[in-house]
């Protein structure tokens, strides 16, 4: 794949998201589908990956944020509102009160996902209030151990899981990168574990795993590379594989695995002087 071709997916990609860009703000599955916080995280990191987030298009989808009461969400969602909040360079909510919606979650009991993103969600406040607020550090320890304490009983890993764990327990996923490896298919995409069928998520969630560790393989991304493009369709969006319609989700998972492969493969073959924008 050439830089130029790369820069017309770009281009493509810009105009498929802004069709599900919503008047009032915020972003729909679909061009007639009411936005979604979800939806909205991945229609504003479309535009920041394509350089085509511009200050008018961030006030309106800031406007749509602010009716949303983040108390309410579970922490999936939570996560994305709050990453959303950083593309729009934005304050996050109280750290006090997001300690608080920790604590909570973490005294239910949850599954180890749900853990590692409760670990996930106090990385998106500013450093150095995450590095001031000792009751902060305290928590993430608290939720860190209680992952490690159940994390034996997890009866099946998955590239999700590992893609998760990144930020709590790196060792752990480092020591499983065979399992990221085997989960690779013949047609150059992972599936959710070694055996099953490739999918776009579970391909963004290990091309980031091994870029994440240094351990992209050349042909490992040449065959990623092939698979991501199959899913390319003539709208210029990412389907979840070759025969799957364009969702605001999988088309910001494709544009992340070919910035990604496309980075490394600058480095290595020398074709560019400093990597492509991140």
């Amino acid at each position: 794949m050439t830089l130029n071709f790369w820069e017309q997916i770009k281009k493509g990609s810009t105009s498929f998201a802004k069709k599900r860009e919503k008047e009032g703000g915020g972003f729909g599955a679909t061009p007639l589908l009411p936005p979604t916080v979800e939806d909205t995280y991945f229609g504003l990191a479309i535009l920041d990956l394509c350089q085509a987030l511009d200050e008018i298009s961030k006030a309106k989808h800031l406007s749509y944020l602010s009716t949303i009461s983040w108390q309410e969400l579970l922490p999936e969602t939570l996560l994305y509102y709050l990453k959303a909040l950083a593309l729009l360079d934005r304050a996050k909510p109280n750290s006090k009160e997001l300690e608080k919606y920790l604590d909570e979650f973490l005294a239910k009991g949850s599954s180890v996902k749900r853990l590692a993103i409760l670990f996930s969600i106090p990385q998106t406040l500013d450093p150095r209030e995450q590095s001031e607020r000792s009751s902060l550090k305290e928590l993430k320890g608290r939720i860190k151990q209680e992952i490690l304490r159940i994390l034996p009983k997890e009866e099946k890993l998955t590239l999700e899981l590992l893609y998760y764990l990144l930020s709590p327990l790196p060792e752990f996923v480092e020591k499983n990168l065979n399992f990221v490896f085997s989960s690779q298919n013949p047609d150059g995409g992972f599936g959710f574990m070694p055996g099953t069928t490739s999918f776009m998520e579970n391909t963004y969630f290990s091309i980031n795993i091994l870029y994440y560790f240094n351990r992209l393989e050349k042909e490992v991304s040449k065959k990623a590379l092939s698979f991501v493009l199959s899913c390319l369709n003539g709208d210029f969006g990412f389907g979840r594989n070759s025969q799957g319609i364009s969702f605001l989700n999988t088309t910001y998972y494709g544009l992340s695995v070919l910035r990604t492969l496309l980075e490394a493969f600058c480095r290595s073959e020398a074709l560019a002087e400093e990597p492509l924008r991140r």
